[in-house]
């Protein structure tokens, strides 16, 4: 028997949260655009890190901005090396139809099929790599950006 593809296995994840959480999830765009971001990446010479998260429904997109997103350690080093562009799937507050759609685009954009999803983008624009959760504090997951992004200067 042929196993199922990721599209399907996302599917069956969007059919379980919608029947676990009754009320529509909705996008939030924090910190400005993808657009603006990818900008700032060219002119900085900076990698963009974008961080599609679950906020408030997903139990391991939460660990992951406890962990590692809003720690110092990851904040210091992302404030010399990185744009952080975080973009929030949430029901509450409900957001415009308009933020959804452009939320939306990027989910499409970016092939996203599980929350979180972390990508590293080069500032010329190639996707370095991408990951879901790792059981990872934010001193590893520092050394592990640093294993991958060249020294800049």
């Amino acid at each position: 028997m042929k196993p199922p593809s990721r599209r399907y296995g996302a599917i069956l994840t969007l059919i379980l949260v919608l029947a676990l959480n009754p009320a529509p999830v909705q996008a939030e765009i924090v910190e400005g655009s993808v657009e603006d971001a990818m900008i700032e990446c060219r002119e900085d010479g900076k990698h963009l890190l974008i961080a599609f998260l679950g906020t408030g429904w997903s139990m391991s997109s939460d660990r992951l901005q406890k962990r590692i997103l809003e720690n110092p350690v990851f904040q210091e080093y992302a404030k010399k090396e990185l744009v952080v562009l975080q973009l929030q799937a949430r029901r509450k507050p409900p957001l415009s139809k308009e933020e959804t759609k452009v939320f939306q685009k990027w989910v499409a954009r970016f092939d996203i099929m599980t929350y979180p999803t972390l990508i590293l983008i080069a500032p010329d624009g190639q996707e370095v790599f991408r990951h879901g959760y790792k059981e990872l504090d934010a001193e590893d997951y520092v050394g592990l950006l640093r294993s991958v992004i060249p020294k800049r200067g």
